[in-house]
């Protein structure tokens, strides 16, 4: 963030407040249209980008929702994030398009978030992991559906491992925004939690030759660790699941890999006993002319959100033809709907809680353009029903509290699954409570869990100098 951008929003923000702006955006030939803006960077998958016409669809179709009016929305792609980029984009929407408020953006919302204080409009992010914008003295109209900031996750991690007494663990984490938020906020509750990272380990996940990379990780750090914490794409970690399968490192039971993604889980994936051939159940993808054995997975554990609690097969269908018809996104039937999921409804919740938002402020007979009540009264410390099927809870910070649950390896008739076999349940302390799920066990590869170390540490067990003065005096005594 750069000091003339920050001048220049606050300048706009004082614009704002002497009507410069307002006056504009104030005169609407029609008053029944409420617009928003969407911003988003087109540059991950476009196809998520179908749940905000299929959002506002089911808001114009609901007669409870906005009564008399309508919902509209302008798209636009804001590039690569630059701070002049967002901010000419951003006064286009709201003087020529007569925005009411932003939806999004993906990746960094930093800037945005800003811009959209000055204004004071509302902004709700859908893909946006950024921890400064927390501080609600400089961002009091931004709220977001998504994950929300990394020690959301890294709390879960946290209590994961202290639950089995891994006080000792290494970090593999690509160097993504994301995967290196979440790893900086384990690295950092690690500290004050009492645990040890032993090692932090960096690669990028664009490089081509991940295997290579995964096992140069490996090399480096096996030998003074026990416990891993993936934080990383599903390519890079089947590369690294290779590696230690090839080095026999996991053979044995004990070691353990905790991974970390922001999708949600799956209990769709199979791995039959008879029918193995290097299908990665975390992943979904298959490595050719690699066969892996099922029992490794004994040794991984995932943390994930929460599975949707009803089917959303047809959901995933429809934002994929309106991403056909409205941003001309090719359908191709190998783009399968888990690939993308979690961003589409966090896109589509986004949406509905504004829509609900405006509704209410607007029966009270409430300004759309006063971001700060709109937010600070109908979003924040509220909680709206999720696409996903339950409730979700936006705090006092415009931050979606995450469901998370842990995916482990399960033999059911005969056939291996990647099963949800605990959750994460969020009390009055600053850790969640981890707990199995009745019925359900962790299958330990050795029968129980491992130590986050060997019994005489990763430099060996340390000589006894006495026995040793022994042995010296007794081969004197009898010349041997």
């Amino acid at each position: 963030m750069s000091i003339t951008f920050i001048t220049l929003t606050l300048y706009l923000s004082v614009l704002n407040i002497k009507g410069v702006f307002l006056h504009k955006c104030e005169i609407n030939k029609n008053d029944s249209i409420i617009r928003l803006g969407l911003l988003s960077q087109y540059t991950s998958s476009k196809v998520i980008l179908g749940a905000l016409p299929l959002a506002v669809d089911y808001v114009n179709s609901d007669n409870r929702i906005l009564p008399g009016k309508v919902l509209e929305y302008t798209a636009v792609n804001i590039g690569k994030n630059l701070p002049y980029e967002i901010l000419k984009n951003m006064s286009d929407l709201m003087l020529k398009e007569n925005v009411v408020g932003f939806i999004g953006p993906d990746e960094n919302c930093y800037n945005e978030a800003l811009v959209a204080a000055a204004w004071n409009l509302p902004i709700i992010s859908f893909s946006c992991a950024d921890i400064k914008v927390n501080n609600k003295t400089l961002f009091p109209t931004f709220a977001r559906t998504s994950l929300g900031p990394p020690e959301k996750i890294s709390k879960s991690v946290i209590a994961l491992l202290k639950a089995y007494h891994w006080n000792k663990f290494v970090i593999i984490s690509d160097t993504r925004q994301w995967s290196m938020d979440i790893s900086t906020a384990i690295k950092a509750l690690s500290h004050t939690n009492n645990l040890n990272v032993t090692d932090f380990q960096k690669f990028s996940d664009y490089l081509s030759n991940k295997k290579g990379t995964m096992d140069k990780i490996i090399e480096e750090t096996y030998l003074k660790t026990r416990i891993y914490v993936f934080v990383g794409g599903h390519y890079a970690f089947e590369a690294f699941m290779i590696g230690l399968e090839e080095r026999k490192i996991l053979d044995e039971g004990t070691y353990m890999i905790i991974m970390i993604n922001d999708e949600f889980s799956s209990n769709q994936t199979k791995l039959h006993l008879n029918n193995f051939h290097g299908y990665n159940i975390l992943s979904r993808f298959r490595s050719k002319n690699i066969t892996l054995n099922p029992k490794v997975y004994q040794s991984v554990l995932q943390i994930a959100l929460s599975s949707p609690t009803k089917k959303l097969t047809n959901f995933y269908h429809a934002i994929r033809e309106k991403a056909k018809e409205k941003f001309n996104v090719p359908f191709h039937d190998r783009i399968y709907p888990i690939f993308f999921m979690a961003r589409a409804v966090y896109l589509y919740d986004a949406v509905i809680v504004y829509a609900k938002a405006a509704t209410k402020i607007l029966e009270e007979n409430g300004n759309l353009k006063d971001g700060r009540s709109l937010m600070q009264k109908y979003v924040f410390n509220n909680t709206f029903s999720s696409k996903q099927g339950f409730d979700v809870f936006i705090d006092e910070n415009g931050n979606a509290e995450g469901n998370f649950s842990l995916i482990g390896i399960q033999l059911i008739n005969g056939t291996y699954r990647m099963e949800k076999i605990g959750n994460f349940i969020q009390n009055q302390s600053s850790l969640p409570i981890f707990k199995l799920i009745p019925g359900k066990q962790i299958m330990w590869n050795c029968g129980f869990p491992p130590n986050d170390e060997p019994i005489c540490g990763f430099e060996g067990c340390p000589i006894d100098k006495s026995s040793i003065d022994m042995n010296k005096n007794f081969n004197q005594l009898f010349g041997k």
